[in-house]
């Protein structure tokens, strides 16, 4: 049996030879012969049994073949050897109905899902996918603060989720101080670079943290 592989997660057997015969369960499983992907995984786990992608394609395969026992046991395995659920194994498992829907969000798998996106994250939502929610909230906080006589303008703002800073970005001119969080450090990374127009950052405070987390800790 293979030694455990040094990577975090074990995306790779550390074998290259296994890592081949994963590529071609994965082919397999695309082409929709899940039964062959779960017969070149049954070999591969066989000798690689911390392989926590190759457990998490298998669990993926057998849910394909109506196997739901045999999926939920291959991501429980996942959690296993991955608590932390960088492949996402807890909402697979509430997929199915093996994990309760309050017990699957994983803070870990948002925050990987999100690093890897968080350099293209705001050219593909404001150009590809012409999103203009800050935009859209912000006329609507216009339109109550009008209707309730008071001035558009908020002391205290926590961005809950700020991603890299486009609520910011809008909200900026109307605010006194503006915290935000969210899981990904990356995006955080990114809402930490923005400016104010006078050259402060945008953000008067950054976390990398859950909305509950970050919530508790406020005064």
């Amino acid at each position: 049996m293979i030694e455990k592989a040094s990577t975090a997660h074990s995306a790779s057997s550390g074998d290259p030879t296994l890592d081949r015969r994963y590529g071609w369960a994965e082919a397999a499983f695309k082409e929709g012969d899940a039964q062959a992907c779960v017969e070149i995984l049954d070999q591969t786990l066989a000798q690689a049994y911390h392989f926590t992608a190759a457990w998490h394609l298998y669990g993926l395969a057998q849910e394909a073949l109506g196997h739901k026992e045999e999926a939920a046991t291959a991501w429980r395995q996942c959690l296993t050897l991955d608590p932390n659920d960088h492949f996402g194994a807890r909402l697979d498992l509430a997929r199915i109905g093996a994990m309760a829907a309050e017990d699957a969000t994983s803070e870990n798998f948002s925050g990987t899902l999100f690093d890897t996106y968080a350099e293209r994250f705001d050219g593909h939502l404001t150009q590809a996918l012409h999103y203009n929610a800050p935009e859209l909230i912000k006329a609507a906080l216009a339109r109550h603060c009008d209707n309730a006589g008071r001035p558009f303008r908020f002391e205290t703002v926590f961005d809950l989720g700020c991603g890299t800073g486009l609520m910011g970005e809008a909200i900026r001119a109307e605010s006194g101080f503006i915290a935000g969080c969210d899981v990904s450090p990356r995006m955080i990374e990114r809402a930490r670079a923005k400016a104010r127009p006078d050259g402060g950052p945008l953000y008067d405070k950054l976390a990398v943290a859950g909305l509950t987390a970050f919530l508790a800790s406020r005064p």
